[in-house]
């Protein structure tokens, strides 16, 4: 993905959180997928300031990997990436 594509998504990306709360990026042909698992890494270092979570086709995986979020009174901004699986 270009970097003028990927630094405007990044842009954009925690505005719309912030407006939305929770947003479902439904990614039907897994061209972001790169892009998404950049943030998942980036957030994990604390560089990106919204929770990633990307959905690979595995329910329980998703469960789990939500786990950590929603749990308070507070609603937190999430992104949740679907995307079909790698084949």
């Amino acid at each position: 993905m270009s970097g003028h594509v990927s630094a405007t998504l990044e842009q954009e990306v925690p505005g719309e959180l912030r407006r939305r709360g929770n947003v479902v990026w439904l990614d039907k042909d897994a061209s972001y997928r790169r892009f998404v698992d950049d943030l998942v890494a980036r957030h994990a270092q604390r560089e990106f300031p919204v929770p990633v979570v990307g959905f690979r086709g595995s329910f329980l995986e998703l469960l789990l990997r939500l786990e950590p979020y929603g749990s308070g009174l507070d609603l937190q901004p999430l992104l949740l990436q679907r995307a079909p699986p790698a084949r």
